[in-house]
C-alpha cells in the first residue's frame, strides 16, 4: 500500500509543479516532453489507484517496472556525473531498485491467484 502511495503523491506532486516538472524534463531531454509528463501523472496516479485497491496488479506490476527503470536511465544516471548530485542519485538509484524488487515480488503473487 505505501508504494502506491508513493506513486500517487508522486502523479500529483507533478500535477502541482507542472511547469517545473517539464522543465527538468526538458532539461534531460526526454522525448516529447508534454506528451512525457502527462503520461508519467497518468501512470502514476491511474497505476498508484489501481495497485492500492488491487486491480491489475501483475501488469501495473510490469509497466512500473519499465516505468521506473527508464526514468533511472534517463535522469539518474545522468546525475551520477555531476559530483553535487551523485550521492543523491546513488541513493535514489538504489531507492528504485528496492521498489523494483517489491514489485517482482507483488508479480509473481499476482500470477500466483
Amino acid at each position: 500500500l505505501m508504494i502506491a502511495a508513493l506513486f500517487l503523491f508522486s502523479g500529483i506532486g507533478k500535477i502541482r509543479d507542472y511547469d517545473a516538472t517539464k522543465s527538468m524534463m526538458t532539461e534531460y531531454k526526454f522525448p516529447l516532453v508534454t506528451l512525457s509528463l502527462i503520461s508519467a501523472i497518468l501512470i502514476e496516479i491511474v497505476g498508484g489507484l489501481l495497485l492500492a485497491v488491487g486491480i491489475s496488479v501483475g501488469f501495473v506490476s510490469i509497466v512500473f517496472i519499465v516505468y521506473i527503470a527508464a526514468a533511472t536511465v534517463m535522469v539518474l544516471f545522468k546525475q551520477l556525473k555531476d559530483p553535487n548530485l551523485r550521492k543523491t542519485a546513488g541513493l535514489n538509484i538504489v531507492k528504485n531498485c528496492a521498489i523494483i524488487g517489491a514489485l517482482i515480488h507483488w508479480y509473481v503473487a499476482a500470477g500466483k491467484n
